[in-house]
């Protein structure tokens, strides 16, 4: 049987794009596995293809470790009934929008602002309520850095300046001899990882593979630790692996629940996914919980380390948390509370130390990044912020003497949580 040229044209392209597919598929199977051994690799593909993107309710799919709520919580004091709707805010030079258009036209599922342990302005959308968890993303790397310095401060670490290979000395053959912790949690390291969306990198086998710790024994250099600042997952979630090692047989979330969770009277559970059943804290990325229990976390940092008059976390710790890195790596702050950059669709969490205002940011999904209809990405990607403009957050505190966790998210409504505040701007008084 002949077919007319063009439907021959047609089959035979058919027939060589499905051939170049199922053998790059084949190609990045064969490299997931052996980086990350037959079974991590046929288990990350396994849940690429029953997962896909990367979304906010990530931790409802994967294996997970649960933050039980704090034996007391600490609620804070609403203000918000009967409240007025807050003045007009500005989302971009000359314009300015309600507070519910700024939550509608982002398609956000939370605004919280907080003022003095008071919420005074809280909306939620799209079902999503008070205790509603969403996953925190980028932001889990500043939680995991918390509780590095509180490892530190019980004795669990011994310096921030210790080589890496006191914890993990499987990788003193592959040079890492000069890569200290602090390097790690600057993202200062030198480590051969690229934050991108090459299916045969190691970010995007890492979001999915059940053999994490396989992966971080295999990391290679490739620059001199200290000299640039290089925004990788990779870092934290070594740096993840040497916590681990700290702890001995406590693992990451139950530690996580003694020292922070409980101490800061959280009023929900946390969910912190694992690579596998039993396995290891997913800590660049996989820590979820709700916006009223986040906000606790900037008052930590706004107490100097203090809740409550009680110390928690080391003076010391936040100071160097919050101190400016050198010229070369402008606009960056210590031990992952960075502004390298917005991130596309993430979270950001700048704050104000002297005007004592922490604001958590999640600007909504970009429209310019949508096609005939909502494009999915593979996971979430901390660089798409050099492809897409930047969207200018309402101008709701100083950003120029702010530090902040940092986070992205997919194309999904997520999470915005505004202040945590002694001095909030007319708006919201």
């Amino acid at each position: 049987m002949t077919f007319p040229r063009p439907l021959q044209w047609l089959l035979r392209t058919v027939a060589a794009a499905t051939g170049l597919f199922l053998l790059t598929s084949l190609a990045v199977l064969a490299t997931w596995m052996w980086r990350g051994g037959i079974e991590g690799g046929l288990t990350a593909a396994w849940r690429l293809a029953q997962h896909g993107t990367t979304t906010v309710d990530d931790f409802r799919l994967y294996p997970s470790r649960t933050l039980e709520p704090a034996p007391s919580p600490f609620p804070f004091s609403d203000r918000t009934r009967n409240a007025a709707e807050p003045p007009p805010v500005e989302s971009a030079p000359g314009r300015s929008v309600t507070v519910s258009q700024l939550v509608s036209s982002t398609e956000t599922l939370a605004l919280l602002v907080v003022k003095d342990d008071a919420i005074v302005l809280e909306r939620y959308a799209s079902g999503h309520g008070a205790s509603t968890p969403s996953q925190y993303f980028s932001v889990t790397k500043s939680i995991l850095a918390t509780l590095v310095g509180m490892a530190v401060d019980d004795g669990l670490i011994g310096s921030i300046d210790q080589p890496v290979t006191d914890y993990v000395p499987e990788l003193a053959a592959h040079g890492f001899a000069a890569v200290k912790l602090r390097h790690l949690a600057d993202m200062t390291s030198g480590i051969d990882y690229a934050e991108n969306d090459n299916p045969f990198g190691l970010h995007v086998l890492m979001n999915y593979t059940s053999d994490l710790p396989r992966m971080l024994l295999d990391l290679r250099m490739r620059a001199t630790p200290g000299e640039k600042l290089e925004y990788k997952s990779g870092d934290a979630a070594l740096l993840s692996l040497v916590l681990q090692r700290a702890l001995g047989k406590t693992p990451i979330a139950d530690y996580t629940g003694a020292r922070l969770w409980g101490a800061l009277g959280m009023e929900h559970e946390g969910i912190w996914s694992l690579d596998r059943e039993g396995g290891m804290e997913k800590a660049w990325c996989c820590l979820a919980g709700t916006a009223r229990d986040l906000a606790k976390i900037g008052r930590l940092h706004l107490g100097h380390g203090r809740v409550a008059g009680k110390r928690v976390l080391a003076d010391r710790w936040v100071e160097e948390a919050t101190r400016a890195l050198p010229p070369a790596q402008a606009g960056a702050w210590g031990y992952a509370f960075s502004l390298v950059a917005a991130g596309a669709r993430g979270w950001r969490i700048p704050g104000h130390r002297q005007g004592r205002a922490v604001s958590l940011h999640r600007p909504g999904p970009q429209r310019r990044h949508r096609a005939a209809g909502p494009r999915r990405r593979r996971h979430d990607d901390d660089r798409l912020d050099r492809r897409l403009p930047k969207p200018r957050p309402p101008r709701l505190v100083r950003r120029d003497a702010s530090y902040s966790f940092r986070m992205n998210l997919p194309e999904r409504p997520s999470m915005i949580v505004a202040f945590v505040s002694s001095t909030l701007p007319k708006t919201f008084q």
